[in-house]
């Protein structure tokens, strides 16, 4: 998994939770307008979002995500924060 700049930037140990929400915010702010472009193609279409099986297919790849992601915050198994080094292990 690539690490941003901006993460790896906060190699410090002291800093290890700064990164930690850096990586979080990173991923999870741009992948919260991932339903957007499928709402306004609802809407364009006349169809509810409600009943659509692309928008629950658009919500459940998002409920994936920020599962993948807590689990990558709360274990080691996806990447870790070494001193002087960002590590990265293949999932």
């Amino acid at each position: 998994m690539p690490v941003s700049p901006y993460s790896a930037s906060f190699t410090d140990p002291n800093l290890a939770t700064v990164g930690r929400i850096v990586a979080v915010a990173e991923t999870l702010l741009p992948s919260c307008l991932m339903p957007l472009p499928a709402a306004y193609v609802l809407h364009c279409c006349g169809e509810s979002r409600r009943e659509s099986a692309l928008f629950r297919a658009v919500l459940a790849c998002m409920a994936v995500l920020s599962l993948l992601l807590c689990a990558a915050q709360f274990t080691e198994g996806v990447y870790y924060f070494a001193a002087g080094e960002v590590a990265c292990e293949d999932v």
